[in-house]
């Protein structure tokens, strides 16, 4: 599963699914379920700051981790893992822009949901506080309409 994040000021973000329930969990947001959620442009600097932090005490431990193996005079940690900031880092230039324009930023891990969303134009996200809210495709993509039902009548 995918966990992609849109917002109306970046391209999408699309993280494998544990990341992204990783980088929603070091936010603050409920990732235990693959409902659709939002982040708020008033959330974003809070968000911003524990992903900047969580980076700051990877970078540290790594750090630690090979003074200690060289200290040691121990074969040095492994480095083939991604670090949290090449994870996040596209992440984090979303959530400064939005920041920076006062948009929102919405996700969702279930294809069908965002197929549905996408194909519509329209849908609804439930917010952490029960509420809920209606999103709608409020632009143009510069192509002419074209009804999916006649599409596939034509390919028979």
């Amino acid at each position: 599963m995918l966990y992609k994040f849109k917002s109306k000021i970046t391209g999408d973000v699309i993280m494998l699914e544990a990341n992204g329930r990783h980088v929603l969990q070091l936010i603050g947001k409920d990732a235990a379920n693959s409902a659709p959620g939002i982040i708020l442009p008033e959330q974003m600097p809070a968000a911003i700051a524990a992903l900047e932090r969580a980076i700051s005490q990877e970078e540290a431990a790594r750090a630690a981790a090979l003074e200690a193996a060289l200290a040691e005079s121990r074969d040095l940690p492994p480095s083939d893992t991604i670090s949290l900031r090449q994870r996040a880092l596209p992440f984090l230039d979303m959530l400064r822009r939005c920041e920076q324009a006062g948009k929102e930023i919405v996700w969702v891990a279930d294809a069908v949901e965002l197929f549905f969303l996408q194909i519509q134009g329209s849908g609804r996200v439930r917010l952490e506080n029960g509420d809920m809210i209606r999103l709608g495709y409020a632009d143009q993509n510069g192509f002419p309409y074209r009804s999916i039902g006649r599409l596939l009548v034509e390919r028979g």
